[in-house]
Parts: C-alpha cells; structure tokens; sequence
C-alpha cells in the first residue's frame, strides 16, 4: 500500500487570512494590538500553545486560553477565510487515480480541518483526516502523523518505502524523519526562503503540478 500524508496550512489551502486574523484576535483579548497581519505568519504551521508561549511570552494556562479565543473566532470566520491552491484538487484525484491511499496530517484542530475541507468540497477524497485534539493535545506533527499511520494500518515496512509526507515547513519534513517515513517539501507555502532546501527533502515540489508529476514516478 503506498500512502501519501499531506500537510493541510501552505500545502493544501491557503491559510494566512484566517490563521493571522484568528491570532490578531485571540492577542487582543490580552489587550496586545497587532496590526500588520504579516507579523503573525509564525503562527502557521506549528501548534497554537506553542506559538502563543513563544512569540508572546504566555503562561501555558494564558496560551491555552488564547488557543480557545483563537478557536472560537475561526470556527465562525476563519474556516471561510481558507482559499484551496490552484490545481490542488487536481492534483488529489490524480495521485487517487494512481492508486495512493491520501490522508491530512495537520497541527490544526482536527473538527476544524475536517469543516475546511468539507467547505472546500474536497473532504471525501482522503482517507482519514488526523489534527490535534479540540484539547490542545496530540497537536505535534509526530503526533498526527503516528495517528494517521494506525487509522490507515500502514506496516513498517510500508511506512519507510511506500509513505510520504508532503509539507511546506521544517515541522513537516522533521515530522516525516521522526516518524520514518519520507519527506517532500513544497515551495508555495510558508517556508521563508531556503528553509526547505537546508532540510533536503526528497524533492522539492514548486506546484500541486509537481506533485502529481513526482508521484506518477513512484
């Protein structure tokens, strides 16, 4: 069985309204004003906690509080906020076709993930859908990658040569290396210049285009 996991932020849909203005929000809350959205870009990809205690100094209870103020506008606004990338849905059926399994590996809330892509029509095309817990827990990469490997039943074997992980991010390509399987980077996301390149994926994606095209060879 060969599987495909794909990010869902930077490789999936485009997320950077909704995630930057969802941050915006939960920080006013503790009368912090941010008003150039770009500031907050750091929050894409990896878990809210974390961000929230390390850009902005929180407690771990204030950044599990931020976390649900963050929650709470995104469900109402941030959700329709999302934009899918140009041909992505293209490249989803293609690799369907081809005969991968296809599954999301997101930090994002998983109940969350699971609305964007029923928003965006494209839900049913994956396997299963692994996000962090509506908790704040299982949210690390790692995490929703070993998740997503025992819903689909993937065996060792199957997990070193026969599984992949696509992302925009550090947090992806070492998420893949931590949980053995092999990495592929994209370069239409968020990764600021020559992150991906350091990390030597397997290959380096610049369009959902690529993508298909890399698969069709595997």
């Amino acid at each position: 069985m060969k599987t495909i996991l794909f990010d869902l932020d930077g490789t999936i849909i485009d997320s950077a309204e909704s995630i930057t203005r969802s941050a915006q929000y939960a920080l006013e809350k503790f009368g912090i004003s941010v008003n150039d959205l770009k500031e907050l870009y750091p929050f894409i990809g990896p878990p809210l906690v974390d961000s929230f205690m390390k850009f902005y100094g929180f407690s771990e209870q204030d950044a599990m509080l931020a976390t649900q103020y963050y929650r709470d506008r995104y469900a109402v606004k941030g959700i329709y906020e999302t934009k899918l990338y140009g041909g992505v849905e293209d490249m989803l059926r293609s690799v369907k076709n081809l005969g991968y399994k296809i599954a999301i590996t997101t930090s994002k809330n998983e109940p969350h993930s699971i609305m964007i892509l029923e928003y965006h029509k494209i839900a049913s095309l994956f396997d299963t859908i692994s996000g962090g817990n509506a908790d704040g827990t299982c949210a690390t990469k790692r995490d929703v990658v070993e998740k997503a490997l025992k819903r689909l039943g993937v065996t060792d074997d199957e997990r070193k040569n026969e599984t992949w992980l696509v992302g925009d991010r550090i947090f992806d390509i070492e998420g893949a290396r931590q949980c053995a399987v092999r990495p592929v980077g994209v370069s239409y996301g968020f990764a600021p210049q020559g992150e991906l390149e350091s990390l030597n994926p397997e290959f380096i994606a610049k369009s959902p285009e690529d993508i298909t095209r890399y698969f069709k060879l595997q």
